[in-house]
């Protein structure tokens, strides 16, 4: 007996798995977090690491982890939602700020959504100058709140 997923369901998963394989293709250190994309879409993308192999002594999340999935969430998001634009553009964090607010004890899941109010003018100003930022927030979950908060300033340039 096989079970087969409906299609937006069965897209929603190959687009996470593409995803995934991209990231640790492209960026060999996501490989050995572990880091696995959930959803990945041009409107919002959440990724996870395990807690198993992104401990610190405290057996809570190490921050240098929770760092690197809530920068590479916010890269990840601009590169899909770019593509779905028809642009393709090289894309840098170029500030982070990070707000750890609690310790995380559970597998990292970050999760980054196109802001919608900024979405626009980025694209034109990418469009017409070649070049554009954008801030993106990036959360990381600590039970049912907020554990890490992460603004990142993205800068892309067309290529």
């Amino acid at each position: 007996m096989t079970f087969d997923l409906p299609a937006p369901i069965a897209e929603q998963a190959a687009s996470a798995e593409a995803l995934t394989r991209f990231l640790r293709q492209s960026i060999p250190v996501l490989a050995s977090v572990e880091l696995r994309a959930l959803v990945a879409n041009p409107q919002r993308v959440v990724l996870s690491a395990p807690l198993a192999v992104n401990h610190n002594h405290h057996q809570t999340a190490f921050g240098g982890s929770l760092a690197l999935v809530g920068i590479v969430s916010g890269w990840a998001l601009l590169h899909l939602a770019l593509q779905a634009e028809g642009l393709s553009a090289r894309l840098v964090v170029q500030k982070s700020e990070i707000d750890y607010r609690l310790p995380v004890a559970e597998d990292l899941v970050a999760e980054t959504q196109r802001p919608d109010d900024a979405w626009p003018a980025f694209v034109e100003r990418l469009r017409t100058r070649g070049k554009a930022r954008i801030d993106l927030l990036t959360r990381v979950r600590a039970a049912d709140a907020d554990g890490v908060l992460l603004k990142g300033t993205y800068a892309a340039a067309l290529e």
